[in-house]
């Protein structure tokens, strides 16, 4: 069990990358992580919103993430 209202370590400064996106799985949930291109982090649910394709899959798009399936930027 884990609570949902507090702050958990998902990675180090140096694994958050503009290169790759990184997936990990926190509280049971995907999540992917990317860096803008001003090197602020993001962090966003790993599955696109229509058809649960898992972003972390696709590509950077300026500061958005292209869905592999659709090709939405998210």
């Amino acid at each position: 069990m884990f609570l949902r209202n507090g702050w958990y370590v998902a990675a180090w400064d140096h694994e958050v990358t503009r290169q790759h996106m990184l997936r990990r799985t926190l509280l049971s949930e995907p999540v992917v992580f990317y860096r803008t291109e001003d090197g602020r982090p993001v962090a966003l649910e790993d599955r696109c919103c229509h058809r649960h394709a898992p972003l972390s899959r696709g590509r950077l798009v300026g500061n958005a993430v292209e869905c592999p399936y659709h090709g939405f930027n998210l």
